[in-house]
């Protein structure tokens, strides 16, 4: 009689402790999370999500030296930085550098920071370092092949920096 009375307790007592605990952070074991990535928005944009399109999140580790040639996006994109410092090029001689820790919306066929510009561009690490991206496709047509890397149509270079790549 003691024991089950005893054992009645203690399992009362776990269900209790249970209770709390999922009432103060989750029942335990139901739930993990895992964030990939954050960083500080330097612009702002509202992008449609078309039904009957894929929503695609890539996260990229470009090496140093990596270069991703004259191209400009057909789709629309937010991109988040995670590591290191990545510079796009939007000619020649106009760079951007972008850390780690700042976000921003590009626009299908435009730059980053000039919306009306519709002219190739060019990211390259020009770091020591690994540059990590995780990049968010909110329009991705359907039957496209995964594992692809970011969707993008290539361009020759500006004929005034033709080595520029």
């Amino acid at each position: 009689m003691k024991r089950t009375l005893l054992a009645t307790v203690c399992l009362a007592g776990a269900i209790v402790l249970v209770s709390v605990s999922a009432a103060f952070g989750g029942a335990p074991g139901t739930y993990s999370m895992s964030e990939n990535a954050r960083a500080t928005s330097y612009t702002s944009e509202h992008v449609p999500i078309e039904v009957g399109k894929d929503v695609v999140i890539q996260t990229l580790t470009l090496e140093p030296g990596f270069s991703s040639g004259w191209h400009y996006h057909p789709g629309d994109a937010y991109v988040l930085m995670k590591k290191g410092a990545l510079t796009q090029y939007l000619s020649c001689t106009e760079k951007i550098v972008w850390q780690a820790g700042n976000a921003y919306y590009h626009a299908a066929g435009e730059h980053s920071t000039h919306p009306d510009h519709k002219g190739p561009q060019l990211a390259r690490n020009e770091g020591s370092e690994p540059v990590e991206i995780t990049v968010v496709f909110p329009n991705v047509p359907k039957g496209q092949p995964t594992g692809l890397f970011i969707p993008r149509d290539f361009q020759p270079p500006p004929a005034e920096c033709p080595t520029l790549d």
